[in-house]
């Protein structure tokens, strides 16, 4: 996975609503918040995310995962600790939970015994790969650390951290010497510098005591969790332990979606008491499909969500425990949407917090300014109306024909930024074919929109989605659904070379103007266009080809005049079925040339990944310049 660590272009966030009910738009430059003003007040020359019907959040920070055990459930013997299997599920478990929001992830990691250091090579090895899109920090967990047996789990800690655990963990409760165990890890933590986050069940008070006197005054820092015994002591026993953690400045990281194999005792502690009593308490996920929670989501919003429903905690303060205090746990500056404050932000569907907390599922997460992640989701249910009308015979593995009124249907789909879904129309087109591939190949989500379904097979084959839908009698409603959740379109149709005039008029003008309109209603800003050089409105004469450059004209004419798109237009010159050379002339004007249309797929999938192209008409023919050096020239200037 590429790592993007520079500076992000700049964001403009609009018509998002806040928790207080404001409508606002906000405008992100690098990686703060520059402005927030009134929706519709703030431009941008950058990319412009419109985020109407979305309620925008301080993002989550996940506090307490369990990174080396990820994704290893249901048991089917032990997981592997080898370096490079801990770094596949570690980075697939990260990208999961930054999905679900969260843009900063603390995973406690075993240390020392038959494994060594090899599960924390691959968490470090994960960590480096996903920069810029989440920060992920290694808690290194020894089992033993003192007496003779302990000899060898303290060298394991020692290695770890120069090896580069940013957190020193453990699990005193499994050490015959508990508070040995701790008085080394700080004494430790204090000659590093690093802060400590033990692993506690919290059900013996004096030990509880013992550790908080050892923390007071200690810096970074010292979280506790889960501290699910808490819960069983008696009110006033818990109410002194409370005050003892309070004085001590410790943060208590809960588990309420279930615990982790370090915990004995699940459930969550009594969060109001500790609240009431000033501790921080954060909300982690815990285990993550694992042998000790087969079914853990890893989830900062189901975790607030059960503080809320389970523990009476107001939507607000459940809210705060995953991210605002979670944040605070891990050493990481406060997020607030105000100007001057880090861009790690979470929009999700809904316009307040309590429903965002029960029903959240479409998310877009932004972290260090850019939108690293989107989950997208629609339902619909079936009514009174007409039943879907299918295009091609339903089957598991048929192409998707279009949703009509009284569809009963949930998509949910869940990408990373650098991996897109694009709908593309004229999907069976030579040209579309290519750039599906090319799509496919870097791990975009390409969708291709067909008329004829035996075309389907051609499309998996090139790594696309059939869609089935036609669009010389679709509507724009049926056409908009299609786009829904997509982050680009390219309008790529055409009636052929061997069509009459009038499906000139019906495809390459019509379609394209209906595409346009669908992306609008649907919301997808960004709009590129296959068009044709010598495309020209006023074009008057009658043979077939002139009505081709008429409608073409009309059609790229009617593009640009839509302000709810980000469109870019490009025109090549005469198409060739010869290998790319990956060498172009990309101007608005170039004079009439040759172009292969591998390099025109070439060159659509670099205008799709840039945004500063949008607003230009562009003609395309062989050259010298690399296609990526092309377009950006062009962007630039």
């Amino acid at each position: 996975m590429p790592e993007n660590t520079g500076d992000a272009p700049p964001l403009l966030l609009g018509g998002a609503r806040l928790t207080d009910g404001r409508l606002v738009d906000v405008r992100i430059a690098g990686r703060h918040i520059e402005a927030v003003g009134t929706a519709g007040s703030l431009t941008t020359r950058g990319t412009r995310l419109d985020l109407r019907g979305h309620l925008l959040l301080p993002a989550p920070a996940e506090p307490h995962a369990h990174a080396d055990t990820a994704l290893t459930g249901p048991p089917g013997g032990p997981p592997s600790h080898r370096a490079e299997d801990v770094r596949r599920r570690a980075t697939e478990a990260a990208l999961l939970q930054l999905g679900h929001g969260a843009t900063a992830l603390r995973a406690h990691v075993r240390v020392g015994g038959a494994q060594g250091l090899a599960a924390l090579e691959g968490v470090l090895a994960a960590s480096r790969s996903l920069r810029g899109l989440t920060e992920l920090t290694a808690v290194a967990v020894p089992r033993l650390l003192t007496g003779v047996a302990g000899a060898d789990g303290l060298a394991a800690l020692r290695d770890a951290v120069d090896m580069g655990a940013g957190v020193i963990g453990g699990r005193p409760d499994l050490d015959p010497d508990p508070a040995g165990y701790a008085e080394t890890v700080l004494a430790l933590a204090a000659d590093r510098g690093r802060p400590v986050d033990l692993h506690t069940d919290g059900e013996a008070p004096a030990r509880l005591a013992r550790l908080a006197a050892m923390a007071k005054g200690f810096r970074p820092g010292l979280c506790l969790g889960p501290c699910a015994g808490v819960s069983r002591l008696p009110r006033d026993e818990a109410a002194r332990t409370a005050d003892r953690l309070a004085a001590a400045a410790v943060t208590v990281v809960c588990l309420p979606q279930g615990g982790c194999s370090c915990a004995g005792i699940r459930g969550t502690p009594p969060v109001g008491l500790l609240r009431a009593a000033g501790v921080r308490v954060a909300a982690g996920s815990g285990a993550l499909r694992d042998a000790s929670n087969p079914v853990g989501r890893g989830d900062p919003l189901e975790a607030a969500y059960l503080l809320a429903s389970q523990e009476g905690i107001a939507p607000g303060s459940a809210y705060d425990a995953v991210s605002g205090a979670a944040r605070a746990a891990l050493g990481l500056p406060g997020v607030r949407v105000e100007a001057g404050f880090p861009a790690e932000l979470l929009a999700v569907r809904g316009d307040d917090l309590a429903g965002a907390l029960s029903l959240a599922y479409s998310r877009i997460v932004v972290h260090r300014g850019r939108v690293v992640a989107r989950t997208s989701a629609v339902r619909e249910y079936l009514d009174s109306g007409p039943r879907l009308r299918p295009s091609v015979s339903p089957g598991r593995d048929g192409p998707i024909p279009v949703p009509a009124a009284g569809l009963e249907r949930e998509r949910a789909a869940r990408r990373t930024v650098g991996y897109m879904r694009i709908v593309i129309a004229g999907g069976h087109g030579q040209i579309a074919l290519r750039l599906e591939r090319l799509l496919a190949a870097r791990g975009d989500e390409a969708v291709g929109v067909i008329r004829n379904p035996q075309q389907s097979d051609d499309l998996r084959e090139a790594g696309a989605e059939p869609v089935v839908l036609d669009l010389e009698s679709a509507s724009v409603e049926e056409t908009a659904e299609v786009l829904r959740g997509a982050d680009a379109v390219v309008f790529a149709a055409g009636a052929g070379p061997d069509s009459g005039s009038a499906r000139k008029d019906t495809v390459d003008r019509g379609a394209a103007v209906l595409f346009a309109d669908a992306a609008e209603r649907a919301g997808v800003r960004r709009y590129v266009v296959v068009s044709s050089m010598g495309a020209d409105p006023d074009n008057r004469g009658e043979e077939v080809f002139d009505v081709y450059q008429r409608a073409k004209g009309e059609a790229d004419a009617y593009v640009q005049s839509r302000s709810g798109l980000d469109w870019t237009i490009l025109r090549p010159g005469m198409l060739t079925n010869d290998a790319g050379t990956g060498q172009i002339q990309l101007a608005a004007s170039t004079g009439r040339g040759p172009i292969p249309r591998d390099d025109v797929a070439a060159v659509l999938v670099e205008l799709l990944d840039t945004p500063a192209t949008a607003g230009l008409t562009l003609e395309l023919i062989s050259g010298n310049k690399p296609v990526t050096v092309a377009v950006k020239d062009i962007a630039g200037n």
